[in-house]
């Protein structure tokens, strides 16, 4: 109280009257403010036993708005640090992309604002598109050699270039008849919707290559390529619907969860739902129609001469054929086997009680991968000053490049794996606070950013990290 008194009385501006001098009258004032911050630690605080007492004795004075409450370090230096969240439902893409665009435009201003901002560097130093693009890529490169092996085995066992092509006509129709559905749905083209795209892939071309196997038999017959196609889609029409509704029915109670879960898994059982619908009408429509207007027809019985079929597939059908009636024969042992098999493998669920396994399977939200990226959370004892729980982070980040290396956000340094390191201490006094995991001055959290081409992987150092700094610094909680 005595330093906010000392402040009041001694830092003033108080009117003192007014002076009328001709045609003009003068405002006079006395002014006792201080022109510069540091001359407020002149001001005299109280007299004790004869001593005086200056502000700089027992505080500082700083050109500051608020007292200091988050300390953001970027690469061991304080920054100015801006975090941007998108709305629910926004395309993360397409805002990187903008502001990327404007980040010039936005430097230039500040620069024309300010007198001394011609050194000001704006960076995007942590982009979280990087992992969406690079998970789209991924997925689409996988669906692209999906439907490529796909063909490949069609032509393989069908043995007929224009079958082949008819065949993978059916995916990408499919595919675009499953984006106009997403669009409609609200959906974008995300990690969770291209997945859910390549988990069909099979699904998609099994339900042509049942159409075209088809009215390939009745090409056999001596059909022409017309009645033939007519005949053996109308013939296929059924069984293929119920297959494609039971693998629609199997995916569509993930869309009544709840939680995380029906925020992550909804797009991908959408993706499949859609695929699925969307190859039973291509088919039974696009199949069909370029059967009959691209296949030849054959001369009649010619489908049912073994003789015309490869020495692979006629010795596969030998050998299915011989193996198929051993089972038979031995229906009785095999059924048995079987349910055997089947109790003994439900042991691996975790919660069975007459499980015998050494170790039964796991359960976690996801596997664990090398993201490139971990983050490190450090909390302090309680009413620790953020000032010391700074000192405490810049040990973590000492330790962080013993173990990673030095940053190298540009690429210099090929000994070093560390590409970026963000440390947010503590917490901002306003609606910024609902977006962090801290929840006091004592608190903070790391971003560790490794680069792509890296000696370990990120979940090799997130162990040698936390053996290691539970080590070196004690006394505080450290998690990874």
């Amino acid at each position: 109280m005595d330093v906010v008194r000392a402040i009041q009385e001694q830092n003033v501006f108080i009117p003192t009257g007014n002076a009328k001098l001709g045609d003009l009258d003068y405002m006079i004032t006395t002014n006792a403010m201080v022109d510069q911050i540091p001359e407020l630690d002149d001001l005299l605080i109280k007299i004790v036993d004869g001593k005086p007492v200056f502000l700089r004795d027992v505080a500082r004075a700083e050109n500051t708005q608020s007292i200091q409450t988050n300390v953001v370090r970027i690469n061991g230096r304080r920054q100015v640090y801006i975090p941007i969240y998108r709305q629910p439902g926004a395309n993360t893409i397409e805002i990187v992309n903008e502001i990327r665009a404007k980040l010039t435009q936005i430097r230039q201003r500040v620069v024309d604002m300010y007198e001394g901002a011609d050194d000001v560097l704006l960076e995007v130093v942590m982009d979280q598109s990087i992992f969406v693009r690079d998970s789209i890529s991924a997925l689409e490169h996988e669906a692209l050699i999906g439907a490529f092996l796909a063909g490949l085995i069609v032509l393989i066992f069908i043995g007929s270039v224009r079958s082949m092509l008819i065949i993978l006509l059916s995916l990408p129709l499919s595919a675009l008849a499953t984006f106009i559905g997403l669009y409609l749905s609200g959906n974008t083209i995300n990690s969770m919707t291209l997945g859910g795209l390549a988990l069909a892939v099979g699904l998609i071309v099994d339900q042509a290559i049942v159409t075209l196997e088809n009215v390939s038999r009745h090409l056999s017959t001596g059909k022409t390529p017309t009645r033939a196609a007519l005949d053996g889609a109308s013939e296929v029409a059924g069984p293929v619907f119920v297959a494609t509704i039971t693998i629609m029915v199997v995916f569509f109670p993930v869309v009544l969860l709840s939680g995380i879960s029906k925020f992550l898994f909804t797009p991908l059982a959408i993706s499949v739902i859609l695929s699925m619908a969307a190859s039973y009408l291509v088919a039974l429509t696009v199949v069909p129609l370029c059967c009959a207007r691209f296949l030849k027809a054959q001369p009649e019985g010619s489908g049912d001469n073994a003789e015309h079929e490869p020495a692979f597939f006629q010795r596969i059908g030998r050998s299915y054929e011989g193996l198929l009636e051993r089972v038979l024969q031995r229906r009785a042992l095999i059924g048995i086997s079987v349910f055997v098999f089947f109790i003994i493998s439900l042991g691996l669920i975790p919660g069975v009680p007459w499980s015998t396994a050494p170790t039964k399977v796991g359960q976690e939200l996801f596997p664990a991968t090398d993201s490139g990226q971990f983050t490190i959370f450090v909390r302090a004892p309680s009413g620790t000053r953020i000032e010391n729980t700074e000192l405490l982070i810049e040990k973590v980040e000492n330790e962080i490049q013993d173990v990673i290396g030095m940053w190298d956000p540009r690429h210099e340094q090929a000994s070093s794996d560390l590409q970026m390191l963000i440390s947010n201490l503590g917490v901002l006094m306003d609606w910024p606070a609902a977006y962090t995991p801290n929840t006091g001055p004592m608190d903070a959290f790391m971003l560790v950013q490794l680069k792509e081409e890296r000696s370990r992987s990120s979940i090799e150092y997130s162990v040698l990290l936390r053996e290691r700094l539970v080590k070196k610094i004690p006394g505080n909680r450290i998690r990874l």
